[in-house]
């Protein structure tokens, strides 16, 4: 999922073991990836400095590290890529769904207003005659088909948004998958770092 505090964040909701974080500075202002508690990125950034460029910082078995080698960091950037296209993604469809929802609430507004015209007439109907009678009865006809419109225009803006309801399910569990494979990506980015040496210990 993405959200933003204070900065561009990306949050992977892939497993892990509890005392086991990790966070990649983008190089790139405050915008990083992470997985764990956010309070880690000010632990992180003690560590490394408020602007650390690209690196990625981890925890294991209490320890924390940081590897800097471009290289090693690259196999990671094309899902972190993936994740804020998808982001971006989500963004344009929640302002749609915002200004849909914008529309269908004045639409309500007008057919209350309508509502209570229409109210106030059937009073008057109940105690006219005559030519008075069929005045009324046409303005209550033409509020009716006024109303009836209204509600048509309601029902297709509902029909928008659950098609737009939909496509952010839909990129949702894009998401998702993507956290799942990018949380794996940096554990074999890890191990390997690790392993060969790569991986400073802080």
């Amino acid at each position: 999922m993405r959200t933003l505090i204070a900065l561009a964040l990306i949050i992977c909701a892939g497993p892990a073991l509890a005392d086991e974080s990790w966070i990649l500075f983008h190089g790139a202002g405050d915008s990083v990836s992470m997985h764990g508690d956010v309070r880690e990125i000010g632990r992180a950034r003690a560590r490394l400095g408020k602007d650390p460029g690209h690196v990625l910082w981890f925890t294991r078995g209490g320890k924390e590290y940081v590897v800097r080698d471009a290289k090693a960091l690259a196999p990671v950037d094309e899902p972190i890529r993936r994740m804020e296209e998808l982001g971006r993604k989500q963004s344009i469809l929640g302002r749609h769904q915002s200004t849909l929802g914008a529309r269908q609430s004045a639409l309500g507004d007008q057919q209350g207003v309508l509502g209570e015209r229409l109210g106030t007439l059937g009073s008057q109907r109940a105690r006219a005659g005559g030519p008075h009678a069929r005045a009324i009865d046409e303005e209550m006809q033409q509020l009716q088909s006024e109303i009836e419109a209204l509600g048509t225009a309601q029902q297709e803006l509902g029909a928008a948004q659950e098609k737009l309801g939909r496509e952010q399910g839909r990129l949702g569990k894009e998401q998702e998958k993507i956290s799942h494979e990018l949380d794996a990506s940096i554990a074999r980015l890890e191990d390997s770092a690790i392993s060969s040496g790569i991986a400073q210990k802080l």
